[in-house]
């Protein structure tokens, strides 16, 4: 009975030896024959980039991969944006038009050799497979296609989102990527609001419009001096503005009452007293006997050039206006955006006043009035 037993148990060690020995060959040997398996090739320096991370923004987006094998014609290469929870939206219809790359031609159909189609799109989940034309194929080595003219629109939250690329039809290579879509970064900032204006004299000799001045101003004050019939009298002022005053200024004048004696006698507006608004070439006072307002006038002129396209000169002709009364404001200086203070028809410009008196204007020694200048800028 014990060597029965003992026979029994070598028999069946020598039956699992044999097992052993017959399972390590066919691991050694058979394995490689019988078991075999297909496996993706993984992409490298994979990337999207997106033209707007913010939340819910149409954005354009550029995939960009290297690839580690050739991909054959008739080979597809998909793009799935938010494979999880699918997010994103393709706006419209995408078309091949909407899709460049650097490496192969989109094209509605195949008609030659570099060239592939958009064949097939879902908006949700947002997937895009592009086909290569039979005689097309892209090497291996960096590839880059652009999702372009403001198609997809960003998810409404912020995270991390999955964009997967995967290769098909006899082209293994894949890989997946991630974008971020962020809540905007608000940016504030203020800029102190400046005006500076002034008034400022000229020399006698100087000129304006090209007619000389003949008396000198101050900033505060103009003196004619004793008026001859017959003979003008111009004297000038110089005006600054300096501002960033976002789209620029304007500077009005006006008289607080007719230069006025004390008698009740007055120098009134050119011309003979009408106050012409559109300036036009000078004219002499009329004098007619009994019409106090034609014995003499003063009228005024700007250099500003582009005040309502040079109103102020034309060729070689300078003009001027009387519209400067009591109850009405004349422009004579502005600008559309910030100004210097310096540069001539944006920070700087010179107002001319001339008078001219005929023989029937009334004697007085005491003429008087005030100039009113107003600059308004408009922030």
């Amino acid at each position: 009975m014990n060597y029965l037993s003992s026979f029994k148990k070598l028999s069946q060690a020598k039956q699992v030896a044999v097992v052993l020995v017959a399972s390590t060959l066919t691991w050694a040997i058979g394995v490689p024959v019988f078991f075999t398996t297909a496996s993706a090739v993984q992409m490298t320096q994979v990337s999207a980039t997106a033209s707007s991370s913010a939340l819910g923004a149409i954005s354009n987006y550029i995939i960009r991969f290297t690839s580690t094998t050739t991909a054959p014609g008739n080979s597809t290469i998909t793009f799935q944006l938010d494979p999880t929870t699918s997010s994103f939206v393709i706006n419209g219809s995408l078309t091949f038009a909407d899709i460049t790359s650097p490496n192969v031609a989109m094209v509605a159909s195949c008609t030659a050799g570099n060239q592939a189609i958009l064949s097939s799109f879902t908006n949700n989940p947002d997937v895009i497979t592009i086909t290569l034309c039979a005689a097309a194929s892209i090497p291996a080595g960096p590839v880059s296609f652009s999702l372009g003219n403001s198609r997809i629109t960003n998810p409404g939250g912020a995270g991390s989102y999955k964009v997967s690329i995967t290769g098909g039809a006899g082209w293994t290579d894949s890989a997946t990527t991630m974008v971020a879509i962020l809540s905007q970064v608000t940016v504030t900032a203020s800029v102190d609001t400046t005006l500076t204006f002034t008034v400022a004299g000229v020399a006698s000799g100087q000129q304006v419009n090209n007619e000389q001045v003949s008396t000198t101003s101050s900033a505060t004050a103009i003196g004619f001096g004793t008026l001859a019939s017959g003979t003008p009298v111009i004297a000038a002022q110089d005006l600054t503005v300096s501002t960033n005053a976002q789209n620029g200024f304007i500077v009005t004048v006006h008289e607080d009452q007719n230069l006025l004696s004390a008698n009740g006698a007055d120098i009134d507006l050119f011309s003979d007293g009408s106050a012409v608004f559109t300036p036009v070439a000078w004219a002499t006072p009329t004098a007619a006997l009994g019409v106090e307002n034609t014995y003499g006038h003063i009228g005024l002129t700007s250099n500003d050039t582009d005040l309502n396209a040079n109103e102020f000169f034309s060729g070689s002709v300078i003009k001027w206006t009387g519209a400067f009364g009591p109850t009405t404001t004349r422009a004579i200086f502005s600008h559309t955006g910030p100004s210097d203070g310096v540069t001539q028809n944006i920070g700087k410009a010179r107002i001319g006043y001339k008078i001219l008196v005929s023989s029937l204007q009334e004697a007085a020694t005491d003429y008087t009035n005030h100039l009113i200048y107003i600059c308004t800028p408009t922030f």
